[in-house]
């Protein structure tokens, strides 16, 4: 989820600009299904009372993670994606750009261990 934290706002708020950067974990493989989506729900922060939920944006994401395991690394360019609230009705847009990168595998170092080898008396 997303809460409104912006860096630069304009008309108290009413657009906000939130330049935020996160990163999340893919597992592969890719299964045959549309569970490679991006839901980003969009919240209204309230000091005073409870946050105004505003809407979700859905991203695609399977082709990008296709692309990016075969080449190492895919770019999806910022791009506007409407925000739509729970009764379906327009709420706005969100502008976001995504980088899929495959994680280096981590190498464990392993100990050779010396001992005694047992020998026939």
């Amino acid at each position: 989820m997303i809460t409104e934290k912006c860096n630069a706002c304009a008309e108290k708020g009413l657009s906000p600009i939130w330049n935020e950067k996160f990163e999340f974990r893919v597992d592969s493989p890719l299964a045959n299904d549309d569970q490679y989506k991006l839901v980003l729900e969009i919240m209204d922060h309230n000091s005073f009372c409870a946050d105004d939920y505003l809407g979700k944006a859905t991203i695609y994401v399977k082709e990008l993670i296709e692309l990016g395991v075969e080449k190492g690394k895919a770019e999806l360019h910022p791009q506007k994606y409407r925000v739509v609230s729970t009764n379906k009705t327009y709420h706005g847009e969100i502008q976001v750009g995504i980088t899929f990168t495959v994680a280096k595998e981590e190498t464990i170092e392993q100990e050779e261990y010396g001992g005694q080898k047992d020998s026939d008396y």
